[in-house]
């Protein structure tokens, strides 16, 4: 959809993470975008002496998984001609994000193939599967966890990851 072909990291702000239910002011952006994701919220650190981390390492450490709204601000983006340099300059559009229910029996949830079901207005507008983004959400744990060890960082106890969009950003408008 944006025309960049590898996953992109962008940081998630403590003043924008909302519980459900959530109330968001349209008008406040210029160009609101919801992409339906699980966050995963750590257990424990993943630092660079456990890594490199893979989604059968990542899984013990891993506290919940939460259905979950990530609000993107695109600036109403051309995205025939955007690149991943401008993406990931913009933060990768991060504009926060609406955490659901923790769910800490997640492994009881096949997270590659559970469906997953948009509605607006009461009409269904999409539908797609918790491993659409890559393969697996914890996947896209383990990719970030060895991004930010490279760079001599980790990813923290406490900290939420978003792993993904499974269904097409939606724009909504006022109302």
């Amino acid at each position: 959809m944006t025309g960049v072909d590898q996953p992109a990291a962008g940081a998630i702000f403590s003043t924008v993470v909302h519980p459900s239910p959530a109330r968001v002011d349209v008008t406040a952006y210029h160009h609101l975008g919801v992409e339906f994701e699980v966050a995963v919220r750590l257990a424990d650190d993943l630092p660079a002496s456990g890594g490199p981390w893979t989604r059968a390492s990542v899984a013990g450490r891993v506290a919940a998984c939460v259905p979950a709204f990530e609000l993107i601000e695109d600036g109403d983006a051309d995205y025939k001609t955007l690149d991943a340099f401008t993406l990931i300059a913009q933060n990768t559009w991060n504009g926060g994000v609406v955490l659901g229910a923790a769910a800490t029996a997640w492994q009881d949830v096949d997270l590659e193939t559970a469906r997953t079901r948009c509605w607006i207005n009461d009409q269904p507008a999409g539908e797609g599967k918790t491993g659409d983004a890559m393969g697996h959400p914890l996947e896209a744990v383990a990719w970030l966890a060895n991004l930010l060890n490279r760079r001599g960082r980790a990813l923290e106890r406490g900290m939420i990851v978003m792993t993904g969009s499974s269904i097409t950003t939606k724009f909504p408008a006022p109302g």
